[in-house]
């Protein structure tokens, strides 16, 4: 199945989401072209964050969550033709 999915990416620890907020940062998985993730720069501490804009590219969900340790939440899921 060809799927077209946007989803967020929220924080687990509730230290961090009473300090930066629950949102990481949103993203898009495309069916032939892996997963894209805008992070939301102010969800993190002053100085850890980058000083623009960032992008960081996946191949699978799976990949996503295990590679940042968040928990993914699907907003909107279409299965798409190839």
């Amino acid at each position: 199945m060809s799927v077209l999915r946007v989803f967020r990416l929220l924080r687990t620890n509730p230290h961090d989401i009473k300090l930066h907020g629950a949102v990481l940062g949103w993203g898009i998985e495309f069916p032939n072209s892996g997963c894209y993730v805008d992070w939301r720069l102010t969800a993190f501490p002053k100085d850890d964050r980058l000083g623009g804009p960032h992008v960081s590219i996946y191949d699978t969900v799976d990949d996503v969550v295990q590679a940042t340790g968040a928990t993914l939440r699907t907003l909107f899921e279409r299965e798409v033709g190839r």
